[in-house]
């Protein structure tokens, strides 16, 4: 039996039914490859995403080894020394006797607390007392 077209659009031929389920399975076919690929894309990010994870957990497992808080002498590195926090250090004072000395001890002071170039001589100024602060 061949289909038909009528003026009341009841009835389609066979080849628009045939183009309209061609159409329909194309449709489908290219949604299910986009999903397809959003999926696949998605898993390689996925993937991606847990390797780098995995990656930056052993390195800093690694620095964690390398680094240990505590006494020089049970540290794995010796040449990362972690001082505490809390040690405080007075600022030397000048009085004018050994400058020469003085420099040195406010150089290494300057040196340990990473002082600023341009911080220096206005720090050093605190430390004058006696004779050396009517110098300054």
């Amino acid at each position: 039996m061949f289909w038909r077209y009528s003026p009341r659009s009841e009835f389609i031929t066979a080849r628009a039914f045939i183009e309209s389920v061609l159409f329909f399975n194309l449709t489908m076919s290219s949604s299910q490859n986009s999903y397809d690929s959003l999926a696949s894309t998605i898993q390689n990010l996925i993937a991606s995403q847990t390797a780098f994870q995995r990656d930056i957990i052993t390195k800093i497992a690694a620095l964690e080894t390398q680094i240990h808080i505590g006494s020089p002498s049970t540290s794995p590195n010796p040449s990362l020394k972690v001082l505490p926090t809390s040690l405080k250090l007075d600022l030397p004072w000048f009085n004018g006797d050994d400058p020469a000395s003085w420099i040195l001890k406010i150089n290494h002071f300057f040196d340990f607390h990473n002082t600023p170039e341009d911080q220096r001589l206005q720090l050093a100024a605190f430390a004058l007392e006696g004779e050396a602060l009517n110098w300054f």
